[in-house]
């Protein structure tokens, strides 16, 4: 679990006057046409509770009342490798008239430290549909050549080190931990001990682009698994 952090560094407030409308596409709802008449004006980014929200400027060109639903998909990484969200509202709007729409993006408390590190300076997506049908599409930071990661594998509570000829950090945690390591990283070495006499496995991977390229397990009391491997 993250502390309390805004999540804002990369994205920032973000508008998209006049340019979503016009996607073409097919789309469930039965006046398909019609809803080329709604157009995103505007799209505020904001933050609460720790929560990274978009607050959407919906309008209707056309003069028929309109009901649809905006939603949204956030891939963390390319494809979502470190993780995805998404959400939606359903809402009416008057012929002529506009409406604000506000959706969740992502959660900084539910986000791994992997995650995380990517939102603030990695690469993550949004994709905005209204009725199924993509709006808008927008991709921050610059998406990397690899992705390298370090994950421990483990009920209880760990601790270890973690580092890439560049340093060495200490790390620890309590369940699963999956940790960003420099994408340039050409050597990572990485090791985790259980912090109980218990008989359960620990297991700490690399991996490289989301895929396992290395792993070590122990089961002993207080036991060690280590790893290091050529990237």
């Amino acid at each position: 679990m993250l502390g309390k952090r805004t999540l804002l560094k990369q994205i920032g407030a973000v508008s998209f006057a006049g340019g979503l409308a016009g996607c073409t596409g097919e789309s469930s709802n039965d006046n398909n046409s019609e809803l080329e008449d709604l157009e995103i004006t505007n799209n505020e980014i904001g933050n609460r509770n720790n929560v990274t929200n978009s607050t959407l400027t919906i309008e209707n060109t056309g003069e028929k009342e309109l009901n649809a639903t905006i939603s949204v998909n956030v891939n963390i990484a390319p494809d979502g490798m470190y993780g995805e969200h998404s959400d939606e509202q359903s809402f009416s709007v008057g012929g002529g008239e506009n409406t604000e729409v506000t959706l969740d993006l992502f959660d900084g408390d539910e986000l791994s430290e992997v995650a995380f590190n990517e939102i603030q300076d990695g690469f993550f997506s949004i994709t905005y549909f209204l009725d199924g049908v993509e709006r808008s599409s927008q991709e921050f930071g610059e998406e990397s050549s690899q992705y390298v990661s370090f994950k421990i594998l483990y009920d209880g509570s760990w601790q270890g080190a973690l580092g890439t000829v560049g340093g060495q950090r200490s790390i620890s945690g309590q369940g699963e931990g999956h940790l960003p390591v420099d994408n340039n990283a050409n050597i990572v070495s990485g090791n985790a001990q259980k912090q109980d006499s218990g008989s359960g496995t620990l297991t700490v991977q690399i991996l490289v682009d989301g895929e396992v390229i290395a792993e070590q397990s122990t089961s002993g009391e207080y036991g060690v698994a280590q790893v290091s491997e050529n990237i």
